[in-house]
């Protein structure tokens, strides 16, 4: 692994401490799932699906309730969902939002029981589909005043011990530190005793800082299931998981010398505006297997129990940066070539315990309790030693919990449906909401209609979480911050048919 791509691997990772949803390293974004419920009732339940079964969602829950059906089924789910961010720097608020179109799930459920057994092995099913389990779409922007430095304070910090001419001509280089002293943003100092020590271009004044934070992309699955029914008691199953993703994420910072601007004694240039842009794009592919049970000890109590493997992920990235900077005598740009990395991710274990509690035809209620642990995510490549990559994992992120509760009541062909979750900190722990350190709230809702051979279900959640954003940091730990207040309106119709 060269220079290039460490430097920028490390600038993504640091962001993961402070930056919110979609622009964390790959550890995190590939295991934090806030996306639930990938049909409409799954959904409006709180994803709290654990122990009940006879929804596609249990392919990526808990296999083993696909074993409940005694009917094939056939599920199309489109899903529609609007986020909102507040971004307050510096005293400025600033607000954006982005709307996505996707598909919850697409797939079908084949039950094949034994309708005259009355004891021992009642019925097996094949499940196959799609399921969407994450949405990386997302936009933010941010602007404010500071007063205290500059991203060229933090390019120069880079640049320290690294001789002009590398930094000038060295492809390595050029993708942060090399790109700004090309463009005149750092200049060696004016000490000839201070050997390779670099400063930011000058200025006297505030200055003005604004950036805008775009991402697309989602993380969806193929699963293949088969589920076995024991005695109507008893249910187990298995998913073997092919989970891929497409992520792409533009982020622009922009810095603007407010007033009394100060010519630089080497450069001989007097800094007036910059732009740094960073573009990043990531294909994955996977596998996994998800094995499940439920029991059954009452025709009121359902019990589950779901454990799903690490997923292995061949990760492929391209990347590359540019830098605009404006001066008074003029203005230059200049790009890095375009940067490519494979490298390979393993995510944490997750367990899922689960119960659900059946009033024979007037409805049930739910909860789901799921735990992993994301510092066990570990890096892995070919071409580079990810080890402090792996320590600063371990060292910074937490055991995760989620709690999913949902309910369902029913009134001849109509099902009303609620639902909470509760998810915890990556970097905190503890199923609590907290400003700041991403831990997430959502509330549900939903209603379905059921005939004889169709149903149609509706589905809404929002969801309510928080983390902060910083575009650089210095060596004495400052950093301006972005706070990043995130509101996400999900709505999701799930068509059904019956066979």
């Amino acid at each position: 692994m060269d220079y290039r791509f460490k430097s920028m691997l490390a600038a993504c990772f640091f962001l993961t401490a402070t930056a919110f949803a979609q622009n964390e390293n790959d550890a995190l974004r590939y295991s934090m799932q806030q996306n639930f419920g990938t049909t409409a009732r799954s959904l409006s339940m709180g994803g709290a699906f654990g122990a009940l079964g006879a929804d596609f969602s249990s392919l990526s829950i808990n296999p083993a309730g696909i074993a409940v059906y005694r009917r094939s089924e056939f599920t199309f789910s489109p899903v529609l969902q609007f986020r909102n961010n507040d971004a307050s720097y510096s005293g400025t608020l600033t607000t954006d939002n982005r709307a996505n179109l996707g598909i919850g799930n697409l797939g079908f459920v084949l039950a094949f029981p034994r309708e005259k057994k009355t004891s021992g092995w009642m019925g097996t099913s094949l499940g196959f589909g799609y399921n969407r389990i994450n949405s990386f779409s997302d936009r933010f922007a941010f602007e404010g005043i500071n007063k205290n430095n500059s991203i060229n304070d933090f390019f120069a910090e880079i640049s320290n011990g690294i001789s002009k001419a590398n930094l000038s001509g060295d492809e390595m280089y050029q993708f942060d530190a090399g790109l700004a002293y090309n463009s005149y943003l750092t200049n060696p100092v004016a000490d000839s005793s201070l050997i390779d020590q670099y400063q930011g271009a000058l200025y006297n004044g505030d200055l003005k800082q604004k950036g805008l934070i775009t991402r697309t992309g989602a993380q969806g699955e193929i699963d293949i299931s088969f589920a076995a029914n024991y005695d109507n008691k008893v249910y187990l199953g298995a998913t073997v998981g092919i989970p891929y993703f497409r992520y792409s994420s533009t982020e622009v910072y922009e810095e603007y010398a407010l007033q009394n601007t100060i010519k630089d004694s080497l450069s001989g240039k007097t800094f007036k505006n910059s732009k740094y842009t960073q573009k990043l794009s990531t294909q994955g592919n996977g596998v996994n297997l998800k094995l499940g049970v439920i029991f059954k000890p009452t025709d009121m109590v359902r019990l589950g129990l779901a454990i799903h493997t690490p997923t292995y992920y061949e990760m492929n990235d391209q990347y590359s940066s540019k830098i605009y900077a404006n001066f008074s005598e003029g203005y230059l740009e200049n790009k890095s070539p375009d940067g490519r990395f494979s490298y390979n991710l393993t995510t944490p274990f997750k367990t899922i315990a689960s119960v659900g509690l059946v009033f024979l035809d007037q409805g049930l209620i739910s909860a789901d309790y799921e735990f992993l642990d994301y510092s066990v995510a570990r890096f892995n490549s070919n071409d580079y030693n990810f080890s402090d990559e792996n320590r600063d994992i371990k060292n910074r992120f937490e055991q995760g919990h989620t709690l999913k509760i949902g309910a369902e009541y029913r009134y001849k062909v109509f099902s009303f449906r609620a639902g909470t979750v509760m998810q915890s900190s990556p970097y905190e722990g503890g199923i609590t909401y907290k400003e700041g350190n991403r831990s997430a709230v959502s509330y549900t809702g939903g209603i379905g209609i059921k005939g004889g051979n169709f149903f149609l279900d509706l589905g809404y959640s929002f969801t309510k979480t928080s983390g902060n954003y910083a575009p650089y940091t210095l060596a004495d730990g400052s950093a301006p911050s972005a706070s990043v207040a995130t509101k996400i309106n999900r709505f999701m119709m799930t068509f059904g048919a019956k066979f």
